[in-house]
């Protein structure tokens, strides 16, 4: 799941780690060996997506989907950006980065017979504030409200513009709030993983105003579920990927309470 470590050398090698962990994985469900190539998105040069490009051309003739995860992966909160250096941080990231291996990536996708993109989007971020609460889908807001957001959904945009007249199809999902295995419990976001190493450590999680905001949590098995079936659609779509449940932050912290056992308030 994204998340945004801390700024250090030991979140780095923690990353190293469970992308090696999932390489691991992926062998051993005897799928395809995965070409690994490390990029980081902070400091990425020309020079590093010129490399990444060379690396994809020398080891592929083609490739028949690109399942886009890559985000964020520094210390910047999607929601918190207060400078204008922090503003262009999080927009090279989110959107100059994942547009440009997109874009490195076009040529072999176009030389399958039928290729498919699957892009990782906000189902919160790229709505914008909504006027009516609970929220039905057709009722969002029009425009983002947070550059994480503006990035997010201007990506959208060119992935539909990209694949248009081409036999080029794409799945663009909108993930709530996805928790799971390997999530980093130190940065600003990932409640759940926040929240759980707070019981295992014996503290009292920190819950902001009321308790009573609500958002819909999903579990990373089931967006890989949902991330694997698209791939495999030969139809344009844009969905949201979530559970339909409302669950408020006071709910989530009592039932984490009662799975942990703790007698901590």
């Amino acid at each position: 799941p994204r998340s945004t470590p801390k700024p250090s050398s030991a979140a780095s090698d923690v990353y190293k780690r469970q992308l090696y962990s999932l390489q691991d994985e992926i062998i051993d469900n005897k799928l395809s060996e995965p070409l690994v190539v490390e990029l980081d998105f902070n400091k990425a040069k020309e020079k590093d997506y010129k490399t990444l490009a060379e690396n994809l051309y020398e080891n592929y003739d083609k490739l028949d989907g690109l399942v886009h995860v890559a985000g964020i992966l520094g210390y910047l909160s999607p929601l918190m950006h207060t400078s204008l250096m922090q503003l262009k941080t999080v927009m090279q990231i989110n959107f100059e980065s994942n547009f440009l291996i997109t874009q490195i990536a076009l040529p072999l996708l176009l030389k399958s017979s039928n290729p498919s993109i699957v892009f990782t989007s906000s189902g919160g971020t790229i709505f914008g504030e909504p006027t009516v609460i609970p929220t039905a889908e057709e009722d969002y807001a029009d425009e983002p409200e947070s550059p994480y957001g503006v990035a997010k959904k201007r990506l959208n945009e060119l992935i539909k513009i990209m694949t248009k007249n081409s036999n080029l199809k794409y799945s663009i999902l909108n993930l709530s709030n996805v928790y799971g295995p390997r999530q980093d419990p130190y940065g600003e976001a990932g409640v759940v993983s926040i929240f759980a190493n707070k019981y295992l450590n014996n503290e009292a999680p920190i819950i902001y105003g009321d308790g009573e905001q609500s958002r819909d949590y999903i579990y990373v098995k089931d967006v890989v579920s949902a991330l694997t079936k698209a791939s495999k659609i030969d139809k344009n779509h844009f969905l949201n990927i979530g559970t339909g449940v409302e669950t408020s932050v006071n709910d989530l912290a009592n039932s984490m309470k009662i799975q942990f056992n703790s007698d901590i308030n």
